[in-house]
């Protein structure tokens, strides 16, 4: 994988190489300045790898179990051993209850999980993004363009496309590069 800086520099890159307009005005700030922290931007933006989760259901199950076998032990000791926890029996006792609530709760979870695949919406946010710095660097609206063979192309597709890679996004860039053209105001 490459480093944080190599992935700046690529898509410092992306950017340059689009055809960039210049200012009208002798005075303006060229938004091209901007080119080094929209690399910046874009990386942050993307999502880190997800942990290895645990299906909730066992989790709850487990969470369940575990706190019985603390309720048991708390609810086994002595009146010598209490005491030398030096915590106070009042303080004890709401642990024991509250863990109680909790064996009481997660004894027959209920996890619902939408219908479907869940949906991506990083890829879309990250071309967005894309999608209003390509538009300010060149003053063209983001539009994917189709040959007369019907094959997509466009300095928009193409730098999504490099941002993707450049980023690992696994999605489709064409698809979200058309949604971005399509749904752009007019």
């Amino acid at each position: 994988m490459p480093t944080w800086k190599e992935q700046c520099t690529a898509l410092e890159d992306a950017f340059r190489s689009l055809p960039i307009k210049r200012p009208k005005k002798a005075n303006a700030i060229p938004y091209d300045l901007l080119i080094p922290a929209m690399g910046r931007q874009l990386i942050l933006m993307t999502p880190s790898r997800p942990p290895q989760t645990v299906v909730p259901k066992i989790a709850l199950r487990n969470l369940n179990q575990s706190s019985a076998q603390i309720i048991k032990v708390l609810d086994s000791l002595s009146s010598d051993e209490l005491s030398a926890l030096n915590h106070g029996s009042m303080g004890l006792q709401e642990l024991t209850i509250r863990l109680k609530v909790l064996h009481k709760v997660t004894a027959k979870p209920v996890v619902k999980r939408p219908p479907g695949r869940p949906t991506k919406i990083q890829p879309a946010k990250i071309t967005k993004v894309v999608a209003q710095h390509y538009y300010r660097l060149t003053g063209r609206k983001p539009a994917v363009s189709k040959n007369l063979h019907g094959v997509a192309g466009g300095c928009f597709l193409e730098l999504v496309q490099k941002v993707f890679m450049i980023l690992g996004v696994e999605a489709s860039a064409l698809s979200q590069a058309e949604k971005i053209s399509r749904n752009w105001p007019k």
